[in-house]
């Protein structure tokens, strides 16, 4: 009886360090710019994103955008909720842009409909861009390329908060 025990405390240290090893794997992914999926400090992947805006908006003046945030139902359920009442205060600034998933009516988007630099997807398209959480895309200063992508999670919700404060003014 001893050993089974053993055995069982044995595999319950096992099986928690394999997912402790595995976490990064299978936390927040931004695709390789090679998949055509968007990727920090390239101009491809910035070249994805405003072609994926550009198919949905027309006329929207893109090159004036510094932030996109994407506002999605995925992972931390208060997270996404509080990231969308923070950035509501965003709605009418021309250098932020939003991409909103909210199929399941997860928070609040009634500031954001019918706003000119507002896109409603779904969460399939957005994935293919190999966006797959709440996050707000960072543009270097010379409108080039992707200089940030600042995930929104629980861990680090205040300090994301503070970075794009800062990358907005």
């Amino acid at each position: 009886m001893v050993h089974i025990r053993r055995l069982s405390l044995f595999f319950s240290s096992i099986s928690k360090l394999v997912l402790v090893l595995l976490f990064p794997f299978l936390s927040c992914k931004i695709g390789s710019d090679s998949s055509g999926q968007i990727t920090a400090g390239t101009s491809q992947g910035y070249k994805t994103l405003l072609t994926f805006v550009s198919d949905q908006v027309g006329t929207f003046k893109l090159s004036n955008v510094k932030v996109f945030f994407v506002l999605t139902e995925e992972d931390c359920y208060n997270c996404n909720r509080s990231f969308a009442y923070f950035v509501e205060k965003y709605v009418d600034n021309p250098k932020c842009f939003f991409i909103i998933i909210n199929e399941k009516d997860a928070f609040d988007v009634s500031s954001f409909e019918g706003k000119q630099n507002t896109v409603f997807s779904d969460f399939f398209t957005v994935n293919k861009l190999g966006i797959n959480r709440t996050c707000a895309i960072i543009i270097n200063d010379s409108a080039t390329k992707i200089d940030t992508i600042i995930a929104i999670e629980a861990r680090h919700f205040d300090q994301a908060i503070h970075s794009i404060s800062q990358k907005i003014r």
